[in-house]
């Protein structure tokens, strides 16, 4: 029996709904487990104990020799939190369960905490949870003042084993919320929860949870990412163990929590979470309703025990039926998150198209600048052609002329060799005029050598032209083998 997964929680006639739902999510996932309720409330006709599956505690079954005076001095939250410590001392006293839990009544549990919580007490007598995973390090956000003035952790759940180290924390606690459990956040009293502060102070062995999924709450959303795969919830990447709905009621579904700013629009993946936590509420209510309604009917001639188990059987069929909407509401989800991983994946192929898109609009950019090299390369290049087209033909024109004078310059050597064969022919007729014919071929033989040099001269430019023809050819012929 001391193995035994135990919890406990508080509630009023107002908040039964909410202890049912913690009860009947605590035995889904530990159906060995066991349940205290201490109900507030004296009058006992608002429940039948034979169809709860928690065990009812009544206020006088504590014994407290100061009740009188909590009832006079403190209102019926500050009472009811107030008596923590006294519940959780009455189940270690009066049964033999080596650990027990407190967990608020607004808590749902959606898998087994043997890991993280029934595990972890083996060898730490106390657990708590800090109500920040992480805290922003660079400046003091309106979250952080918030929880100053609150208490760093929460109250919601604590874990204890059997031990002196537990025995004495309740102990300690217990005398301080006897007298200071006020709501008055204004002089620094948050009913239980800033005597928490105290706690790593006193020398205790005491674990300090950071674990993403144990109690989750709308105060650090800001740390905690959710999701919806495999057919549970999920946390950070690890499973979700319970979440705290503080603050939240069933009749504004449409609020996350009274007074907080976050709403669903922001946080769209606590919205099933909470929708589901609704349903739940609802159903409990509804039976609340008619349980109630038989004892208001309990004089008529039917017998109350045939109506409890009408009432019973309707239960069921609401609950089976609730269960069937739950189920398609977790095939809806499990679409959803289907549809969001293919939406995830068709942004990462529009990512990767808009990049390649980018890297092809970058290769458009160079090319076009090549291009505008290129057109300046060949606008160059026509420049240089047309250059060279022009020299071409003041080559050509330099050509001609030269052909001219060479054409000339022969026919002039044609005549004189002509006047050179009639001198000849009038030397050997007469003697006589030797001399003359001397003097005048000595004439003719200076002509002829001036004739000579030009002719050299002549040649000269025309084997000058010739060249200056050839580079001209070659570069003509490189032009056009660029185009």
């Amino acid at each position: 029996m001391s193995d035994t997964p135990v919890i406990c929680t508080i509630a009023t006639r107002s908040y039964l709904a909410q202890a049912r739902c913690l009860t009947e999510s605590f035995l889904e996932h530990h159906p060995e487990g066991r349940v205290f309720v201490l109900l507030l409330d004296k009058d006992e006709e608002y429940i039948e104990p034979s169809l709860e599956r928690f065990t009812p505690i009544f206020v006088e079954d504590l014994d407290l020799p100061d009740s009188n005076i909590r009832l006079s001095q403190y209102s019926v939250f500050e009472l009811s939190v107030s008596l923590k410590p006294s519940i959780l001392e009455y189940v270690f006293e009066k049964y033999e369960y080596d650990k027990v839990c407190w967990f608020d009544s607004d808590i749902y549990i959606y898998s087994s905490f043997n890991d993280e919580v029934w595990d972890k007490l083996n060898s730490h007598p106390i657990i708590i949870t800090p109500h920040l995973l992480n805290s922003p390090s660079d400046y003091i956000s309106d979250q952080e003042i918030n929880i100053a003035r609150h208490g760093i952790y929460n109250s919601g759940f604590i874990g204890l084993s059997r031990h002196p180290d537990s025995q004495q924390f309740i102990q300690w606690w217990k005398n301080r919320l006897a007298n200071f459990c006020y709501w008055k956040p204004e002089e620094g009293m948050f009913v239980d929860q800033r005597w928490l502060d105290f706690l790593p102070t006193l020398g205790l062995n005491v674990y300090i949870s950071r674990y993403p999924g144990l109690n989750a709450g709308y105060w650090d959303l800001s740390n905690r990412l959710f999701e919806y795969k495999d057919g549970r919830y999920w946390v950070n990447g690890v499973p979700l163990k319970f979440f705290h709905f503080s603050k939240y009621s069933p009749d504004r579904p449409d609020v996350v929590a009274e007074g907080q700013k976050i709403t669903f629009d922001d946080r769209p993946d606590i919205k099933p979470i909470f929708d589901n936590y609704r349903n739940r509420l609802k159903y409990f209510m509804t039976k609340q309703q008619s349980i109630e309604q038989v004892y208001q009917n309990k004089k008529e001639p039917e017998p109350l025990k045939s109506q409890l188990q009408q009432i019973q059987m309707e239960s069921e069929q609401l609950q089976s039926k609730l269960q069937e909407s739950e189920e398609a509401l977790e095939k809806s989800q499990s679409k959803l998150h289907e549809t969001q991983e293919e939406s995830e994946q068709l942004q990462s192929q529009l990512h990767e198209t808009q990049e390649e898109s980018e890297q092809l609009q970058s290769q458009l950019h160079e090319t076009q600048e090549e291009l505008e090299q290129s057109q300046l390369q060949l606008q160059q290049t026509q420049d240089d052609l047309g250059q060279t087209t022009s020299l071409l033909q003041q080559t050509q024109d330099d050509l001609g002329q030269t052909t001219s004078l060479l054409q000339q310059t022969q026919d002039d050597l044609g005549q004189t060799t002509s006047l050179l064969q009639q001198t000849q022919d009038d030397l050997g007729q007469t003697t006589s005029l030797l001399q003359q014919t001397q003097d005048d071929l000595g004439q003719t033989t200076s002509l002829l050598q001036q004739t000579q040099d030009e002719l050299g001269q002549t040649t000269s430019v025309l084997q000058q032209t010739q060249d200056e023809l050839g580079q001209t050819t070659s570069v003509l012929q490189q032009t056009q083998n660029s185009r």
